[in-house]
């Protein structure tokens, strides 16, 4: 504890050496933003001084030269004032120590110390490694970060942040770097690596990451070695996370690369022998020239068969990976919502969506046939209109692209209803008129009326053009009885239950409205009309209504008011009935069942597709040695053998002609538990589990690792856990991205320095983009 210790001396003007200190005065005057630890304090047996300065006399205290020292420009936040952190090539100076932090990142390219270049990462001293027991479960300090520590990004460095955070989570993989042995297997002489550079820098990485206190670190660091090693890294490019993480662990393998002198290999021909032994002959080939402890944890075996149309000769290769590329199936698969709204008072409504292949050029023609096999309907009778803002806008024709309304309903307001009209609508006596559904608002004050709220769509309601006004709100209390009905008597007639609930009442309904659309003099003589409501007898009829009429390209509509107190009844107007079962044709919604599942995708899916064969294609023609020119053969790609570590990379991003074209943001679901990998690998064994079981044909070539590793695995199946996914957010021009990682059980966002706890129901998203599996223990 430091203590603070405040007091007056006021006999500083008599005897002013008596208060003269034996240790060194620190100002904080032109410092204010200092921390205590910046500033240097013991954490014990520290007296502090504090002195208030009043009516700006001189201090007591002076610091030592203090005059001599000139206020001059912080090379980061630009004010002026006294500089004490200078950077190692002693160019520029700081304010304080955060100011130096936070421009470290940009004046590490400018400066040309050649220590600083190599201590980076903040000069991360040789921190003790937690001691690891037999079950690989380490013991920290109380407040070590244990891998919940965030990293800065320097500028577009998303893509290293979330590919770093997810080898961090790599538990072997660390517990290989925090066992001081590593050091053993540095590589020092590989012309391919970086002597050692980089496997340091990454040791040191994990340390901050999980031994330090720091919630935040910069990975500055690691940063610039991987840019000595690959200019393309170098500056603040957006670049593919899955290229970075394919870098990054090939220049740790050439670091760790247990192989000190290389030896020549030659190619292998299959000529139709056993692939076992042809495998392993290939995987020698392979561990002459690389051992590691990257090549032991996460590389498997692609096997790849090229079979010439024109002789059949196959040829079969078995090539390492580090991580398998999945492709996604992709079908253009779209839908469009619809409301159906049927005919007087057969149903309400219902809501139904129609799903298409984009690429097929569906039209109007097809859903209005769905719908009406779906539904039992008329095709005839059935129209297809766009709705905006509740109101009727547009019909739609038979030949109208749904892809083309699709796009329309996207980007404005519209939504699309189906109509159904009744049979008899083409009696010459019948009309359309548009009923509506509405509520009174509160009075507005400043406009001094009443403002109406649709409640739903506007629905087409067929009348005679004979009867009279009282039949037709007859006709509308029958179409709306189950929503208004008031009493439990069933046996009552329609008349008696009309006139009981409704007829000169406001129970629920306000009242029924026959009004007229916004037109000058098209209903009255009136210069200004105002749209007013239509004065009439019961007993008028449509006709006599319609004769009435001015202009007769315009007609009236029917409103129905509710009344606001009625919420709980015309709340029920806008509830979306299902129809019933015998309404339906349960063999024509098999139809879109099956198209609907072409739009859900999983990693299985993926992989089966991996499996495909492929036609090669002009300028990728491969060339038959038995044939003597090249043929555009059938390649498929399996995997023989998978590492205990597999990396999937979902191949999110279309290309054409080499340039890429688009995203597929299409959701791939993916276990989080209890992978089965076992249908699609062809041997269950990994390449170095294998290795060691036959290691005694070729005792010679092993160098053996310093770090043993763990090899207790169900040898009948091939089951993997999730621990760790890269997402991309975004498209083309522009995109982020961030990981998710297991630890301690828990998963965890890491957005570069902002890290937070969250639940697995989130892992598997639209983002997804590199999924990191670990083969289950027995």
């Amino acid at each position: 504890m430091c203590e603070f210790l405040i007091q007056q001396y006021p006999e500083y003007q008599k005897d002013p050496q008596k208060y003269k200190l034996q240790v060194p005065l620190i100002s904080l005057e032109n410092s204010p933003d200092q921390t205590i630890e910046e500033l240097q304090i013991d954490e014990q047996n520290e007296i502090l001084i504090i002195e208030i300065q009043r009516n700006k006399q001189n201090w007591l205290f002076k610091i030592e030269n203090e005059e001599d020292q000139n206020e001059i420009q912080c090379n980061f936040c630009r004010h002026y004032k006294i500089l004490k952190y200078d950077c190692t090539c002693k160019k520029v100076k700081y304010c304080s120590e955060t100011c130096k932090l936070k421009d470290f990142s940009y004046h590490i390219k400018i400066c040309d110390n050649e220590d600083s270049r190599n201590n980076t990462d903040d000069d991360i001293e040789e921190v003790e490694s937690p001691f690891l027991h037999n079950d690989n479960i380490f013991q920290f300090k109380q407040n070590a970060a244990k891998g919940i520590c965030g990293l800065v990004n320097l500028g577009n460095t998303c893509f290293m942040n979330s590919a770093l955070q997810c080898l961090s989570n790599t538990k072997i993989l660390t517990q290989f770097f925090f066992n001081k042995t590593y050091k053993q297997e540095i590589n020092h002489t590989n012309p391919l690596g970086t002597q050692g550079k980089l496997a340091k820098k990454y040791s040191q990485l994990l340390k901050a990451l999980w031994i330090k206190k720091s919630k935040i670190f910069n990975p500055i660091g690691i940063k610039l070695v991987i840019s000595d090693l690959q200019y393309m890294f170098s500056g603040n490019q957006q670049h593919d996370s899955q290229e970075f993480l394919s870098f990054i662990l090939d220049g740790l393998h050439e670091d760790l690369n247990r192989v000190k002198n290389k030896v020549n290999t030659y190619p292998i021909n299959s000529d139709g022998r056993n692939d076992n032994i042809v495998s392993f002959e290939f995987w020698l080939n392979h561990i002459k020239r690389n051992q590691s402890i990257i090549v032991d944890l996460m590389q498997g075996q692609f096997k790849s068969k090229v079979t010439c149309p024109q002789c059949m000769y196959e040829s079969v290769t078995f090539d390492p990976f580090l991580s398998c590329s999945l492709p996604i199936p992709y079908k253009n698969i779209k839908f469009i919502s619809i409301h159906i709204l049927f005919a007087n008072n057969r149903q309400f409504s219902c809501e139904d969506k129609y799903y298409y292949d984009a690429q097929q050029n569906e039209k109007v023609e097809n859903l209005i046939d769905f719908i009406s096999r779906k539904y039992k309907l008329l095709k005839e009778n059935l129209l297809f209109c766009c709705l905006t803002f509740s109101q009727l806008n547009k019909i739609y024709s038979l030949n109208k692209p749904l892809q083309e309304i699709r796009k329309m309903q996207k980007y404005i307001n519209q939504k699309s209803v189906l109509i159904e009209f009744p049979s008899n609508i083409s009696s010459l006596n019948n009309i359309i008129l548009p009923l509506e559904f509405n509520k009174y608002k509160d009075e507005n004050l400043y406009i001094g009326r009443n403002i109406k709220q649709s409640l739903t769509y506007v629905h087409p309601f067929v009348v005679n053009q004979n009867d009279n006004l009282k039949q037709i709100h007859l006709q509308i209390f029958q179409f709306l009885k189950s929503l208004i009905l008031q009493t439990n008597e069933q046996n009552i007639s329609l008349q008696k239950l009309y006139e009981k609930t409704i007829l000169n009442q406001y129970v629920c309904i306000q009242k029924i409205n026959i009004i007229l659309y916004i037109q000058k003099k098209s209903w009255c003589d009136q210069e200004q009309c105002n749209n007013c409501e239509l004065k009439y007898d019961e007993n008028q009829t449509i006709q006599q209504l319609l004769e009435k009429n001015i202009d007769k390209s315009h007609i009236f509509k029917l409103e129905i008011f509710f009344n606001s107190v009625c919420a709980d009844k015309f709340s029920k107007i806008n509830i979306i009935k299902k129809p019933n079962q015998d309404q339906i044709e349960n063999q024509i919604q098999h139809e879109q069942e099956k198209i609907k599942q072409e739009t859900e995708v999983n990693i299985y899916d993926c992989l089966k597709l991996f499996e495909q064969p492929e036609k090669l294609q002009k300028n990728n023609e491969w060339y038959c040695h038995m044939c003597q020119k090249f043929q555009k053969a059938t390649k498929q790609m399996t995997i023989y053998r998978a590492p205990d570590i597999l990396i999937f990379h979902l191949k999110r991003f279309k290309t054409s002609a080499g340039t890429i074209k688009s995203k597929i943001t299409k959701l791939i679901d993916f276990p989080l538990k209890n992978l089965n990998m076992t249908p699609y690998v062809i041997e269950k064994e990994s390449p170095y589990v294998n290795y060691q079981n036959q290691q005694s044909q070729e005792q010679n070539l092993f160098q053996k690792s310093s770090f043993t590793l763990y090899d207790q695995y169900d040898k009948e199946n091939l089951i993997y856990d999730l621990y760790a996914v890269t997402n991309h957010y975004g498209s083309l021009g522009f995109g982020h991205y961030t990981a998710y990682a297991k630890n301690e059980g828990f998963w965890y966002r890491f957005d570069d320095s902002n890290v937070e706890k969250i639940n697995n129901s989130i892992i598997c998203s639209e983002e997804s983009y590199i999924l990191f599996y670990e083969r289950q223990k027995k």
